[in-house]
């Protein structure tokens, strides 16, 4: 009798039955639909476990190794003092304060990278920080590498740490300079003012820690070789990098301070022809 009805063409029944099949694949529809929004809730809840698991555990090691490195940094110190010790001994000895000095700016870098650290917030010119770290970097660009920076005039202050916001930036030019190691030879900096209305909150990383109404953008543009979707999803993740082992606290510790600072970031990239990463932090 099913079989039947399937072919009655346009009758009563044949139409009841293309409406139930209508209301069965829309029920279904509905219930892939409520597996999506519990999968990624749980995928999100996950990387929030991540994250936290990651900070305490960062917080941990870096409060450990400054306790072994203060002592150890110190009595190398004293030790270089010491007229009865040989220059050569001196020398070695100069040595280890360095590598202690190496080691102390690593877990400054994890502290920033897990959100953590002791910040002192004042109003800061962020067009003077950023003049600052260009001039730092310039001499270190790779040969036929170009940078050029736009600044708008009479910008607003931030609420922020200098210190930390330098160390932010410098990280995010140096991630531009390596994007183009292999191809491009342009890194484009903007510093202006933007409306918190003119941002597709799609777009951020992560929500602005309040609802600012007036942002200070600081945008770094390469014409390198891109963000590939796979590598755009981890780009953030501590220790996460697509060069060399021993690298990929630079990006991470940027987006710690940008948090820290209640700002947010976006990435705009075309695979092969460059991406450009902006930082935006609530004005003064």
């Amino acid at each position: 009798m099913d079989t039947a009805k399937k072919h009655r063409g346009t009758s009563g029944p044949a139409t009841g039955a293309s409406e139930s099949s209508h209301a069965s694949k829309s029920s279904s529809q509905q219930h892939q639909d409520a597996l999506t929004f519990v999968r990624r809730d749980l995928t999100k809840a996950h990387q929030q476990d991540k994250k936290e698991f990651f900070s305490n555990v960062a917080a941990g090691v870096a409060h450990e190794i400054n306790n072994l490195l203060v002592g150890a940094i110190g009595a190398a110190n004293l030790a270089t003092k010491n007229t009865a010790i040989s220059a050569q001994l001196q020398e070695e000895l100069r040595l280890i304060e360095k590598a202690g000095a190496q080691i102390a700016d690593f877990v400054e870098r994890l502290s920033l990278a897990a959100e953590k650290g002791i910040y002192h917030f004042k109003k800061v010119d962020l067009s003077a920080v950023l003049e600052k770290v260009i001039k730092a970097q310039v001499h270190q660009l790779p040969h036929g590498l170009r940078v050029q920076h736009q600044v708008e005039s009479d910008l607003p202050r931030v609420s922020g740490d200098a210190e930390k916001l330098e160390k932010a930036l410098r990280a995010l030019l140096i991630n531009a300079f390596e994007a183009c190691e292999t191809r491009g030879d342009l890194v484009h900096v903007r510093l202006g003012v933007e409306n918190a209305s003119s941002i597709d909150p799609d777009e951020l990383f992560w929500p602005f820690e309040s609802q600012p109404h007036k942002l200070l953008s600081l945008s770094v543009e390469d014409n390198g070789c891109g963000v590939p979707e796979d590598v755009m999803v981890r780009i953030f993740d501590p220790f996460f990098t697509t060069k060399f082992p021993g690298r990929g606290l630079g990006l991470a510790m940027t987006a710690g301070v940008v948090k820290r600072h209640g700002g947010s970031i976006t990435i705009r990239s075309v695979q092969h022809k460059g991406a450009t990463f902006s930082i935006f932090l609530p004005a003064e």
